[in-house]
């Protein structure tokens, strides 16, 4: 196939892997997704863990919307070369649009310990602070999320499910919220939606240890881990 040809070719022609990567990098810059793959593929089966042919994996991820397929790419290449200011900000940007912020903050203090001072660290720590803010602005009113409370307390889990809805359209970011209606599901036996609203709480907020906990529960309860 096309992969085994561009490979050989590494192997076997004057094309060095640089003159490689740099058609990769033109072929990515004019839009030529594919092409771009081709390249960066076969530079990896010849060196496993090339750093810009890694992390610039990671970026076509990114741009054909599988930011989650880019983590490991950006972990690798930061692993291969801890010295490139950009693989840092990569792992950075992604980890914040992901809204995993605890991890983007900590990558971010060993990225200030690891590289040279750059300014675009600083674009970086206010963008992080901004993502930060603004998921707290998109929390649930205390008194609502107390109501909801004390509607799970009275075991009336319908009503919670009927009274949120609304609400989860207003505040769509709210990890608290999706926690509490979590729990109306799993109430109701409702494992599968339970499971949804739990996986959602911790993307939006990483930190917040209540539905880790309550799908832990549910994992050790499930007789069928390999579904879940």
């Amino acid at each position: 196939d096309c992969n085994c040809e561009i490979t050989k070719a590494l192997r076997m022609t004057e094309l060095t892997i640089n003159q490689a990567l740099q058609q990769a990098i033109a072929a990515h810059k004019a839009g030529k997704v594919q092409e771009a793959d081709r390249l960066y593929t076969a530079i990896l089966k010849v060196q496993t863990k090339h750093p810009d042919a890694t992390h610039n994996m990671g970026v076509l991820a990114v741009g054909v919307g599988k930011a989650q397929d880019a983590l490991p790419f950006f972990r690798t290449a930061l692993e291969a070369n801890p010295n490139k200011t950009q693989f840092w900000l990569s792992y950075i940007d992604l980890l914040i649009a992901l809204n995993r912020l605890v991890e983007a903050q900590c990558i971010f203090n060993q990225a200030i310990k690891n590289v040279i001072k750059d300014g675009r660290f600083d674009e970086a720590q206010k963008k992080l602070d901004r993502k930060k803010e603004y998921l707290v602005t998109q929390e649930v009113p205390e008194e609502t999320l107390q109501y909801l409370r004390n509607l799970l307390l009275k075991g009336k889990f319908h009503e919670v499910l009927i009274e949120s809805a609304d609400f989860s359209e207003k505040f769509p970011n709210s990890a608290t919220l999706y926690n509490v209606v979590g729990t109306a599901y799993l109430s109701l036996h409702q494992v599968g939606e339970a499971k949804e609203c739990f996986k959602k709480a911790i993307v939006l907020t990483p930190d917040f240890f209540k539905p880790y906990n309550n799908l832990g529960n549910i994992y050790r309860n499930d007789s069928d881990l390999r579904t879940a």
